[in-house]
């Protein structure tokens, strides 16, 4: 029996701590760049995977009694997340979780001081993504984004192989940043996600889930192994060549 290549991919991510590379350290630098937050500031979290960075915005945001709304199209992520808030005593006052597809929102009209969204953007790709979530944000509204980036005009060919096969439309950050502007942003600052995050909260877990998942398909199971070795590719990638790219977190304010 042959497994589904996709389900062994979202379950080797729903074993994870993180659906990808971050940590508080980093969203708190990220939120830094904005203004201070008003009282009762609506956050909306775009492709929350299980949940991280939002607890760790409703923690950064706990003084200003901020109320975050919380969106994937993974039931099976949103369940975790439902699990964690209960078991933190997190009131519905200050998260709500909704299911639903980022690229067509049903919100009613519904508007958000901030929008964020971290590792998540890609499925619609940068300059995509702007446009379509800037309806969802209010009049003097900001987001918050983490977008796959290249630090490097001219990286190493190891490095370009894989990603501009596995993610053709990345960026420089100076790219990013024009791509913003067209989409109608001014950027108000940028943070650059350091190795070390890779690292700690994102291949080190996955290097140890990797082996604990090939011990359950068949050596048969060619389809599942692939997906792995794929995974394994990407970590061995990254350390050669990490320096040459890295999550990059956007702040932006909307032009009109």
């Amino acid at each position: 029996m042959t497994t589904d290549p996709y389900l062994v991919f979202i379950d080797l991510h729903l074993r994870l701590p993180r659906q990808g590379p971050g940590s508080r350290a980093d969203t708190e630098a990220a939120l830094n760049l904005l203004p201070a937050l008003k009282k009762r500031t609506s956050i909306l979290d775009l492709g929350c995977g299980t949940g991280a960075q939002t607890f760790d915005l409703l923690a950064l945001t706990e003084k200003s009694k901020t109320r975050l709304t919380a969106i994937d199209l993974m039931p099976q992520a949103l369940h975790k997340l439902v699990h964690r808030a209960e078991d933190l005593g997190i009131s519905e006052n200050r998260l709500a979780i909704e299911h639903g597809d980022f690229e067509e929102l049903d919100l009613q009209g519904e508007t958000f001081d901030l929008l964020w969204s971290e590792g998540a953007i890609y499925v619609l790709g940068f300059q995509r993504g702007l446009e379509i979530w800037k309806k969802h944000l209010g009049p003097s509204g900001r987001m918050v984004v983490s977008e796959w980036t290249w630090l490097t005009d001219t990286p190493s060919p190891g490095a370009s192989a894989f990603w501009r096969e596995n993610y053709p439309g990345a960026q420089t950050i100076a790219g990013n940043i024009a791509r913003a502007q067209a989409a109608g942003y001014t950027c108000l600052g940028t943070h650059i996600m350091p190795p070390a995050t890779w690292e700690e909260s994102y291949y080190g877990p996955m290097e140890k889930v990797i082996k604990e998942m090939k011990k359950e398909f068949a050596p048969t199971d060619l389809a599942a192994r692939r997906v792995l070795a794929e995974s394994e590719r990407e970590i061995e990638t990254f350390r050669k060549f990490g320096g040459e790219y890295t999550y990059v977190f956007y702040a932006l304010d909307r032009c009109g």
